[in-house]
């Protein structure tokens, strides 16, 4: 068949470079004939700034649905227990593990191909278009050895189909470069419906920024793409007016894209199969006025079918994942999930079931990972491959190419408490097509129905504003993330984590007596409370995990007021105090003797005036030093942690305000404990304050927070030892 090349209006080829894919704006008439007189600007886009906006992270609002898990997550799901025996266990301590660096994605084995066609195009009469429209403002021919397409005009578009004929299954590779490095983008189309309308196709595209995506054009014209991969940077493409080869593999539904022998990713998609063109595609950008195009070394080759039966591909990372055990699983109509019959990954990552029985009416088959028998911590939990919803026995079908890389949960750390709102963070996964959902339930109670949020996109993290229905503050509970690739394949990590929620204010009365008492408190979290009279007394509950030391802070005193601190363990006796006078903060540093609940008491010293303070309460830390002191010394102290662990030489200044002016009254760094002190300080007068400073200047580390302002000291007395507060500066 003689190649054709046509040019098309391209309004509705939006290319305005979104995530979410391409729109499009007013669109002219579609022509009803092929033509390649003329081409029409499209709408701007931005090729040179086609990284994806960072989604933020969700609220979840009172009364979010909850999410019904489909019939083949019910029954194969692993059941969520607290030890590390049983399946989906939870995160063991340590809880935070750092991520390692990703490794270079190598191009997998591809499978076996007899070249059909290649053309270096050193001859100009091998059969590609030649010719250009009437204004001139597009050409297409033969120049230095290599196909040339000339555009001379911005947010234009201009393809050219390949004189070999149709093709179903293939591969098809070619090298394409630009003579100038002003915003383009070029690539390879297959799968072309319709020259009438030049409409309904697959388009790999390749920007001169480094990015990379997979678009699906409608066959209803005037009809937007679809993003099958969003615009994506890959650091195996060359920038700028470098020569890069692409390859695509079409697969039945598996279409897999290659850049200069790197595998960048793979996708599962069915709107069109059967045997259909393949050509080049060329669009300007946006600040473009003239483009050349030049492409060499196409080659079109025939893939041997990849497998018998079902059969697909996992990957680790990008690399092919080889030994992975895999199931094939059938569900339907109200049945139990049965493994029909299992396998193993060969060392390409491939994979196949053969001899598969029919699938009846209403059944469905799709492939699961189970890593109940690896146990191996690099791995996810569990993936759910595509549903198969029609098979029939000798039929060869792709049940999914899916990757296995773990997902790192980050915060809370495991076995923590927490107050609403939360935020829970984790590492996105490197995989291109991940989409994430938070998950929240009980491990020990299956009857209560699991809460899974809506996608938050490639975010990191989901913010949790309420408890959903049924959950109650002061139970454990166990959360993670569902890793969603494509609209029915999915996986979860391979460790939970245990959580437990603070009641909403623990500063909510009643709260006066230690029966009442409310909480538990968050550890770390800071309350703002109120003593409301002179007879109003506060109790708090407090989560003790270990026989760390635990520490209860109580500042902001009004000035005049004075507040007593009271700790009782378990069997409600009472362990520690402190009773400071007047306005002074209090501070309590105990080393339980058993784990447990404990209370937390805030009492006003006889009739003391009402008002509010702050109440922090800390589980688990290290050993306050005691410092040597002279006689008559006083300090200042507290500690400084890093994402909740020590931090060790960070820079402390202690500043002075004496109602005018401010100086900095010392300077000096934490120990290796994270501990800040500082000595020989001289009582405050009326109207004159401290403060603790943590600044980022001289450091300049961008793991830090740029600045930390400490609760302020109003009052001090010379000889006396005050907290001068904790923070985290991550």
């Amino acid at each position: 068949m003689q190649g054709k090349i046509s040019v098309f209006l391209m309004s509705l080829v939006v290319m305005l470079l979104l995530a979410l894919g391409r729109v499009t704006a007013d669109t002219p008439p579609t022509p009803t004939t092929p033509r390649q007189s003329e081409a029409v600007p499209r709408p701007q886009r931005a090729p040179d700034s086609v990284l994806p906006t960072p989604t933020s992270a969700i609220h979840s609002p009172a009364g979010i649905p909850q999410a019904s898990e489909n019939p083949k997550s019910a029954e194969p799901r692993p059941a969520w227990s607290h030890g590390r025996s049983g399946p989906h266990p939870v995160q063991p301590a340590p809880a935070e593990t750092q991520g390692q660096a990703q490794p270079a994605v190598e191009a997998p084995t591809a499978a076996p191909e007899t070249v059909l066609h290649f053309d270096d195009f050193s001859n100009p009469n091998s059969g590609w278009y030649r010719g250009e429209t009437a204004d001139g403002l597009i050409h297409w021919g033969y120049a230095d050895g290599e196909y040339q397409i000339v555009l001379k005009k911005q947010n234009w578009g201009a393809y050219a189909t390949s004189p070999w004929g149709t093709f179903e299954d293939f591969a098809f590779e070619a090298d394409g470069h630009l003579t100038g490095d002003l915003p383009a983008d070029w690539g390879l189309l297959f799968g072309l419906q319709s020259r009438e309308c030049f409409c309904g196709y697959y388009f790999f595209s390749v920007a001169n920024s480094g990015h990379y995506g997979l678009w699906l054009s409608s066959t209803t014209p005037g009809e937007p793409w679809q993003s099958l991969v969003g615009w994506t940077f890959s650091p195996a493409i060359n920038r700028g007016t470098a020569v890069n080869k692409l390859r695509v593999e079409r697969d039945g539904r598996s279409i897999r894209l290659y850049a200069n022998g790197t595998f960048l990713n793979s996708v599962d998609d069915a709107t069109y199969l059967g045997a259909f063109e393949i050509g080049f595609l060329s669009f300007t950008g946006r600040a473009t006025t003239s483009m050349e195009f030049r492409f060499d070394n196409a080659r079109l080759s025939t893939l041997e079918p990849p497998g018998q039966g079902i059969y697909g591909r996992v990957t680790y990372e990008g690399d092919a994942a080889a030994g992975i055990p895999l199931e094939l699983r059938r569900f339907g109509s109200g049945s139990r999930v049965t493994t029909v019959m299992t396998t193993v990954t060969q060392a390409d990552g491939r994979y196949s079931f053969s001899s598969v029985p029919s699938l009846a009416p209403n059944q469905t088959y799709y492939v699961a990972f189970a890593n109940a028998t690896l146990q191996d911590q690099r791995y996810v939990w569990f993936w759910a491959g595509p549903d198969i919803t029609a098979y029939a026995a000798g039929d060869n079908i792709s049940g999914g190419e899916f990757d296995i890389a773990n997902l790192e949960l980050l915060d809370p750390p495991n076995d923590a408490t927490v107050a609403l709102p939360a935020t829970f963070t984790w590492a996105p996964r490197h995989v291109s097509g991940d989409l994430y959902h938070w998950r929240l339930r009980d491990p020990a109670n299956s009857a209560l129905t699991a809460f899974e949020s809506t996608s938050v996109g490639t975010a990191g993290e989901y913010t949790l504003s309420s408890l959903p229905a049924g959950y109650e503050p002061g139970h454990p509970y166990g959360w993670d993330v569902k890793i969603y690739n494509g609209p029915d394949s999915f996986g979860i990590p391979y460790y939970y984590r245990a959580i437990t929620f603070a009641a909403s204010d623990p500063c909510q009365e009643p709260n006066d007596t230690l029966q009442t008492a409310s909480g538990p408190l968050a550890p770390g979290q800071t309350y703002r409370c109120t003593i409301e009279s002179s007879t109003d007394h506060d109790y708090f509950l407090a989560d003790v995990a270990d026989l760390r030391p635990i520490q209860v802070d109580l500042t902001s005193i009004p000035a005049n007021a004075d507040y007593d601190l009271y700790l009782y363990d378990p069997d409600l006796n009472q362990v520690a105090s402190s009773l400071n006078p007047g306005p002074a903060a209090e501070y309590i540093e105990y080393t339980p003797t058993q784990p447990g609940r404990y209370v937390i008491h805030v009492a006003p010293y006889e009739a003391q005036a009402a008002g509010s303070y702050d109440l922090t309460y800390r589980a688990g830390a290290p050993p306050t030093p005691t410092p040597t002191l002279a006689p008559g010394e006083g300090t200042i102290s507290g500690q400084v942690t890093y994402r909740d662990a020590p931090a060790a030489g960070i820079p402390i200044q202690l500043e002075y305000y004496d109602g005018a002016n401010w100086s900095v009254r010392q300077e000096t760094s934490t120990d290796s404990n994270g501990r800040y002190l500082c000595r020989d300080l001289p009582s405050l007068g009326a109207g004159e304050r401290y403060d603790v400073v943590f600044t980022n200047a001289t450091l300049q580390d961008d793991r830090y927070l740029w600045f930390w302002l400490a609760p302020p000291i109003l009052s001090y007395t010379a000889g006396t030892h005050i907290r001068g507060g904790d923070f985290d500066i991550a």
